[in-house]
């Protein structure tokens, strides 16, 4: 594990690896330097693409409910 992963308190360890930040910059360091095998990847790209897709969801809900709510004026 990294460093400053290590310094950190468990229970905001387990917060920082479950939230999609963690996909976006620790994972694909570790896979590049060794740290996790390359088994994993298939692992890793199934996370990513459920992440992908939830918030591909929820980005549309948002939008679309903003849209009904939001009302524009003016030219």
């Amino acid at each position: 594990m990294l460093i400053p992963l290590a310094i950190m308190p468990d229970g905001l360890r387990t917060l920082a690896m479950v939230l999609p930040f963690s996909q976006v910059v620790y994972l694909p360091i570790s896979v590049l330097s060794g740290l996790t095998a390359l088994s994993e990847l298939p692992r890793i790209w199934l996370i990513q693409l459920a992440y992908l897709a939830i918030l591909l969801v929820l980005s549309r809900v948002i939008f679309r409910r903003a849209t009904r709510v939001i009302t524009v004026q003016g030219g």
